[in-house]
């Protein structure tokens, strides 16, 4: 009996690693189909807004935020980026065309309009 009580174990192992590696191979299959790919896709994305709508996230995730920006590096690294867009900005024509109708004393409106009439014609050219 115990021969036997033996031989069923090693043939139940045996076919439970069979049923594994059949249900891998399967799953692996499964997950290929472009239905089931997207239908993960949307619910790890649903799932992505909901964890990010959680309040004990979202304050994690603020406290975060607020130790990055003190960092001495980072704050220099802003500062600098701040810097080099503020003088690429005031380059822009439209921008320089406001400044100094701004201080021939225009109102907005007449310095709007006249934005809006370089920008046109840039955008002709």
């Amino acid at each position: 009996m115990n021969e036997l009580d033996a031989e069923i174990e090693e043939l139940k192992t045996k076919l439970a690693a069979l049923r594994t590696q059949k249900r891998r191979e399967y799953v692996r299959e499964y997950l290929k189909r472009p239905d089931v790919h997207e239908k993960r896709r949307e619910y790890q994305r649903e799932y992505q807004r909901e964890y990010w709508k959680r309040p004990d996230v979202h304050e994690k995730r603020r406290e975060y935020q607020r130790e990055y920006w003190k960092r001495p590096d980072v704050h220099e690294k802003r500062r600098e980026y701040q810097r080099e867009y503020q003088r690429e900005y005031r380059k822009r024509p439209e921008v320089k065309l406001r400044r100094r109708l701004r201080k021939a004393g225009l109102s907005k409106d007449v310095i709007n309009a006249e934005v809006a009439r370089l920008l046109k014609n840039e955008a002709a050219e």
